[in-house]
């Protein structure tokens, strides 16, 4: 890969000089100028701790035959071309001609694109996708030949339901990975580890508007419930608690969904990183709450149950379970029964009593509060759920009978009330799929699974987590039927974005490959399948979050296990099995509920 004759820049950004391109070209040139690199990464003897300058035209380019002499010169001096792509970049034949100089210098290989909007087909100009050599034939006369190739791309493009800082910072750290010659999951890593330091000081600042919120809130509680009673309060008082009310929820929803729900597995795989968050945030804060609000219960019982709801999400429900119980507590003494604060902490503590693996406590909870929330509003939003969340519970408890009529109802009230396109609509239809193939009836569950799909790809986007669940759902009902090439490209399609949205070292992006590994295998591709097996369950011993005795390992060794067996290969599948030693099953984790809980 032949390098810059002066390395002056370290990269050279192409775009079209219009909005919201110019906007995009000026964000990537900030987000690389002023990135610090990991100490860890750098080569020995390489000192650097910033990427380098980065050479951005202002200007248009003034209609002429070929590249001005100072951005010919920019072009030489740059290691790396970035071309910002959308609809409209097609159209400029100066970004074109860029592309074609750099290829020109032999550096093809170092074209990078950001696709900001439109599809590949339409936003990537002819150059980013095509060769073109001069060949002269024997005669003399001279063959044009064109290559297509597949460029390097990272993709900004927003995801609904997404605020777009995650997709934004992916796209940077994947080209900023390519610029630095390291793998992508190296530097996530090390960027999270650099996040959870930055987080933690922020984390403390949202602990105490946390508390703080929740005071708010405790006395907007107060301020209701003293307007009904006195019903000579004015008008202006009610209204005035109301607002105060909301507000505060609005704020506590804030950190509850978007500050603490950082601390998710999903969105910080990293056990270590998990632990020290909550060792440095969530614990001190945790043992502070009776002592600081002693004198104000319904305060107490907000902070108890934000409490509960974030250690649920860590996957620590010895943590949440006091916590729930105490907001329970506190709120059934105080407010009116089934007052819609109880029946929120009445709804976490359930899910707190299911990550314990107390199903019987869960399930007499989740009736309740589903019972209590229908008597308010069958057609509510809350009501909905409650009964989609019980009619799962039932489900995996080996009910799926008594589960279908329950989950079929929620899924038709969902979509009369919510509409087809809801996330929650979405999730139900999932939901009571999957009850139908436990049950059997895979021809009723296919179509229903492909609808789930193809209305999350539109609703949510090709690269979203759910939209590659929803392909995995696919996927595993069409594997009954007994239809495998149907299934594969599902699986592998699954994989593939897994490991460009979340990482190839997600926990979600291993458990991806090792299905795919039995796809492989089941259609008698046995070395490919038996690489992929070896390669995902390696990482996923050696990574701190699973290691070999999580429940998701251990699944992946037992599937390897088998595999081995029916290909001949006894004594390899004995050898495993010495030196993993198999304990009984683990229960695995519990679903996360699909109103992804009640904070408040």
């Amino acid at each position: 890969m032949p390098a810059a004759e002066n390395p002056r820049f370290a990269a050279f950004i192409s775009y079209r000089h219009v909005e919201p391109d110019r906007t995009w070209a000026k964000w990537l040139h900030r987000a690389i100028e002023t990135y610090r690199i990991p100490r860890r990464l750098l080569r020995d003897g390489d000192r650097r701790r910033t990427i380098g300058r980065v050479f951005r035209d202002e200007e248009e380019l003034s209609a002429s035959s070929d590249l001005s002499a100072r951005i010919d010169e920019a072009l030489r001096a740059s290691e790396f071309l970035i071309v910002v792509c959308s609809p409209r970049t097609p159209a400029s034949a100066w970004c074109n001609r860029e592309i074609e100089r750099f290829r020109e210098m032999g550096r093809g290989d170092r074209i990078l694109a950001m696709l900001i909007e439109g599809e590949p087909n339409e936003s990537f100009p002819p150059a980013l996708c095509e060769i073109r050599q001069s060949i002269v034939r024997d005669d003399g006369t001279r063959l044009e030949q064109i290559s297509q190739i597949e460029p390097l791309a990272a993709d900004v493009r927003p995801i609904s339901g997404d605020s777009g800082g995650h997709v934004r910072r992916a796209a940077k750290l994947r080209i900023i990975s390519t610029m630095l010659g390291v793998r992508y999951d190296d530097l996530v890593n090390r960027e999270q580890q650099r996040r959870v330091q930055r987080m933690a000081a922020a984390a403390t600042l949202a602990t105490v508007l946390m508390l703080a919120m929740a005071a708010l809130a405790g006395f907007a509680v107060l301020q209701r419930i003293d307007a009904v009673n006195q019903r000579k309060v004015a008008e202006f008082q009610r209204n005035e608690a109301e607002r105060r009310r909301a507000e505060a929820q609005a704020v506590t929803d804030f950190l509850t969904d978007d500050v603490l729900a950082e601390f998710n597995p999903s969105r910080m795989p990293l056990a270590e990183a998990r632990d020290i968050m909550t060792k440095m945030v969530i614990d001190p804060a945790a043992a502070e709450v009776e002592k600081r609000f002693q004198s104000q219960p319904l305060i107490e019982a907000a902070v108890h149950n934000i409490l509960c709801l974030t250690y649920c999400r860590l996957g620590r429900a010895d943590l949440a379970l006091p916590h729930g119980q105490r907001s329970v507590e506190i709120r059934q003494r105080d407010l009116p029964a089934n007052h819609p604060d109880t029946l929120r902490a009445k709804f976490n503590l359930g899910w707190a009593q299911e990550l314990a693996g107390k199903t019987e406590l869960a399930e007499a909870i989740y009736k309740e509060v589903m019972l209590a929330e229908q008597a308010i509003g069958r057609d509510r939003r809350e009501a909905i759920a409650a009964q989609n969340q019980y009619a799962g519970l039932v489900h995996s408890l080996q009910r799926s009978a008594e589960a279908e009529p329950i989950s079929r109802d929620a899924l038709e009230r969902a979509r009369r009330v919510l509409g087809e396109d809801s996330i929650l609509t979405l999730n139900i239809a999932s939901s009571y799929a999957g009850i139908l193939t436990a049950l059997g009836r895979t021809q009723e569950s296919i179509p229903l699974f492909r609808d789930v799909l193809e209305r999350t790809r539109r609703v949510l986007g090709e690269n979203n987590p759910d939209t590659i669940t929803a392909t995995t759902h696919v996927g595993l009902a069409l594997l009954l039927e007994q239809k495998l090439d149907e299934a594969a490209p599902l699986f592998k399609d699954a994989l593939e974005r897994s490991e460009q949205v979340l990482g190839r070292d997600h926990p979600v992006s291993m458990s991806a490959a090792v299905t795919y590994a039995g796809v492989l295998a089941a259609q008698g591709h046995t070395d490919q399948a038996n690489e992929l097996y070896v390669d995902a369950i390696n990482r996923m011993i050696d990574d701190p979050t699973l290691g070999e005795n999580h429940p998701d390992t251990r699944l992946a060794l037992e599937q390897y296990m088998r595999f081995l067996r029916s290909t001949g290969q006894d004594a390899e599948a004995d050898r495993i099995a010495r030196d993993f030693t198999f304990s009984p099953p683990a229960t695995l984790p519990a679903t996360q509920p699909t109103t992804g809980g009640s904070g408040g």
